[in-house]
């Protein structure tokens, strides 16, 4: 359903505000619509797709379209997540990426519980819960990193440190001598 207003919207733009403007004029009277869909079993056709998914039929295409990207990403990193191949650096952005566009679009459709988008919304955060669930794997790449920042910023103060004490001790060292030397001279 999703798909379908994504794409209205690409192809379509304005004339069709949702889906089910669009289905009473093009589908729900095709009998095309009405056979089976080989290997699904929750529903007898599309139209029985559609007739059980009715709150997506009054949402905006464009919000829809908005929704499908946001699934889109998501579904990236499901891929990504299974392929052992992954670029790490790709992952993390990708990453990036989906939570940005996520939580734009919480932002954008000011998303609450009363709110017609809620139960697509819901669907969205739990889809990622799995994902974070199945796939928490992250790069050793960002833990050693991390750990190297960390033991950047201990290095360096204990390095300016000891460096301080030396110099210090030099120059303690130069004083010492040179009061010595002028306590002789004075002798």
């Amino acid at each position: 359903m999703m798909w379908l207003g994504y794409k209205l919207n690409q192809k379509l733009k304005n004339e069709f505000p949702n889906i089910n403007e669009f289905y009473n004029k093009h589908m729900k009277d095709y009998h095309g619509y009405k056979k089976k869909i080989d290997y699904v079993d929750d529903y007898s056709s599309y139209n029985d797709l559609i007739n059980k998914k009715t709150y997506l039929l009054t949402m905006s295409i464009k919000d829809i379209s908005k929704f499908y990207e946001v699934f889109k990403s998501l579904c990236k990193l499901y891929t990504e997540c299974d392929n052992s191949d992954s670029d790490y650096n790709s992952y993390l952005e990708n990453t990036q990426e989906f939570v940005k566009k996520y939580e734009q679009l919480k932002k954008d459709l000011n998303i609450s519980e009363d709110s017609p988008y809620y139960q697509l919304f819901s669907i969205l955060s739990k889809d990622y819960d799995n994902f974070k669930n199945k796939c928490s794997y992250f790069p050793p790449l960002l833990t050693y990193s991390l750990i190297s920042i960390a033991f950047i910023f201990v290095a360096i103060p204990i390095f300016f440190g000891i460096s301080y004490k030396r110099k210090n001790k030099k120059y303690n060292e130069e004083n010492d001598s040179l009061i010595y030397n002028s306590k002789i001279n004075n002798d």
